[in-house]
């Protein structure tokens, strides 16, 4: 019973790790509620972003060799920020920064801590204060054959980039791409909907997902053929020496689907303790909790399945 937890445990643990960057990714878009994000010519007045053309960079310390893989991006000077997008951050100072909450876990930072950048125009190493600790996303838009990051990080407002560096302005929006042309000499470009985000990530989460529910559901078969070599010399005695087909059949699923049982829940709270060490959102215990009836509905079949071939012989 201990090996067949231990062993879909692991198999588990291989889904969340593979899994993790679309998990986040996907809680972020669903709790999201913008239409669209385009990069556009002119600036809007809610939810929009700055993204410069040369490599921003930050690191933990002085010293380090190290830059942390992260998505940075800029808050526009007369923007506001709402709740159309989750991971949104209140307004903050040029020498302050929002990190998104994977990526703050990872590398054991938290509100106040400060990362080290080397400021473009100026050439000088600048301290950043982490202000805040957004929602867990991992990058700000999901595009195929993209770099994958660890997380974003969002600065304050600072003129000395936005006035000697090219960038775009990236928009969220739920405004229809003709409302937000009207007023602009030029269309929205590399225009990404929500929606498809939403199922471009599905479908990656579905091939990881098949794959290991497969791999679950033949542990599960197998634990049950164990348990049967266990009891298949005293189940054909009993029914040789005439017990009755109701009682054989209660103790049997007795032992049966209450070890399977015993079984999945000790795998199901080990699966919710690394969670809540890793990072939980809905979408991870959505995709446990479908796998665990997948497993525990392998086990009735198999285990009813056992039961006939006992009977027959």
């Amino acid at each position: 019973m201990t090996s067949f937890s231990v062993i879909s445990f692991v198999l588990c643990c291989m889904f969340i790790f593979s899994t993790k960057y679309y998990t986040a990714q996907l809680n972020g878009l669903v709790k999201s509620k913008y239409n669209y994000s385009a990069i556009i010519q002119s600036t809007e007045k809610y939810d929009c972003y700055y993204q410069f053309d040369a490599g921003l960079c930050f690191m933990k310390s002085l010293d380090s060799n190290k830059t942390i893989r992260s998505e940075n991006i800029m808050q526009v000077s007369d923007a506001d920020y709402t709740k159309l997008v989750y991971w949104n951050a209140k307004k903050l100072l040029s020498n302050e920064i929002a990190v998104s909450q994977g990526l703050a876990s990872k590398l054991g930072l938290r509100k106040g801590d400060v990362l080290f950048s080397k400021h473009i125009v100026k050439g000088e190493i600048g301290k950043y204060y982490i202000k805040q600790i957004v929602p867990d996303v991992e990058t700000v838009r999901v595009q195929k054959n993209k770099e994958q990051f660890d997380g974003i990080i969002i600065m304050g407002y600072d003129s000395s980039y936005v006035d000697n560096i090219t960038y775009n302005t990236l928009l969220f929006t739920d405004k229809s791409v003709e409302e937000l042309s009207q007023n602009k000499q030029e269309s929205p470009i590399e225009i990404i909907f929500r929606d498809d985000e939403i199922v471009y990530i599905c479908i990656e989460i579905i091939k990881y997902y098949m794959f290991f529910v497969i791999a679950l559901i033949i542990v599960t078969i197998l634990f049950v053929i164990g348990l049967k070599k266990n009891i298949y010399y005293n189940y054909r005695r009993c029914i040789i020496l005439g017990y009755k087909y109701n009682d054989l059949n209660k103790t049997y699923y007795v032992y049966v689907l209450g070890s399977g049982l015993i079984a999945l829940l000790l795998l199901l709270v080990m699966l919710l303790s690394l969670m809540v060490v890793d990072g939980i959102n809905i979408i991870k215990i959505l995709l446990i909790l479908s796998i665990f009836a997948f497993e525990s509905l392998a086990l009735l079949i198999k285990a009813i399945l056992v039961k006939k071939e006992l009977w027959r012989g």
